[in-house]
């Protein structure tokens, strides 16, 4: 079993091992977590203490007292909250900064990292935006098909395979030939505005792009019109 590391999320080194022990051991004092752990127990005090703070604990009323850990799935929930609010305040930061002249592609690894970045990138994007994916995967863009929908925004998916998405105008017009062809199997495709997404996905794996490269994007796009068997002069400004 991988060992819990929540210290990318603002948990030091001890917060992190003895929130592990907690969620292991149950409810524990100060002494008990020390002992168990091999650490001073002002260390352990400090620690448990730091966790109350950040709601990954809270004091029992027993005497003395005890620690028991927050549920598990209430921590990850919190932790999603604070990163989300850092990362709109860098996107707000780097929106009124200098655009840069470097056009990039960035490797995005894993389905929760790949769909937060759709959401961020869908929207953000005033203009019209097409995708391609399963109905398994857009729907888990939900909430940005429902924004934008909400803002009349338009946009246009087309689906590989039988399904329904809620809040976006799907199309069951995928090229099966082209898909094979192109990808050998299922994919991801965004296109909003000057940034494109891809992605394949696989049955454990999940790993595509995010681009501002002119190459790529052109690339992306043309994938969409091969797939969707559209004509690209039929779509104003893509």
């Amino acid at each position: 079993m991988e060992k819990l590391d929540l210290t990318p999320f603002g948990f030091t080194p001890t917060e992190s091992n003895v929130y592990a022990e907690l969620l292991s051991g149950g409810p524990s004092s100060g002494y008990s977590i020390a002992k168990r752990l091999g650490i001073a127990r002002a260390n352990a005090y400090q620690a448990l203490d730091g966790l109350a703070a950040k709601a990954a604990a809270e004091v029992t009323v027993d005497r003395p007292k005890r620690y028991r850990a927050t549920r598990s799935d209430t921590v990850l929930a919190q932790v999603i909250g604070r990163q989300s609010q850092l990362l709109d305040r860098l996107e707000r930061q780097f929106a009124s900064s200098p655009m840069s002249a470097t056009e990039d592609i960035v490797k995005v690894e894993g389905q929760r990292a790949i769909v937060d970045l759709a959401m961020r990138t869908a929207a953000r994007e005033e203009r019209a935006l097409r995708c391609v994916g399963t109905p398994e995967f857009l729907s888990l863009l939900a909430p940005a098909w429902r924004r934008r929908e909400s803002d009349g925004r338009e946009t246009t998916a087309w689906l590989i395979g039988r399904g329904k998405v809620q809040s976006i105008e799907c199309r069951d017009e995928i090229n099966e030939a082209a898909l094979e062809q192109l990808f050998g199997t299922d994919v991801f495709l965004l296109a909003a505005g000057d940034t494109v997404m891809a992605a394949r996905l696989r049955d454990l794996e999940v790993n595509g792009v995010w681009s501002s490269d002119p190459t790529m994007v052109g690339t992306v796009r043309s994938a969409i019109v091969a797939l969707s068997g559209s004509r690209m002069e039929n779509w104003p400004g893509f």
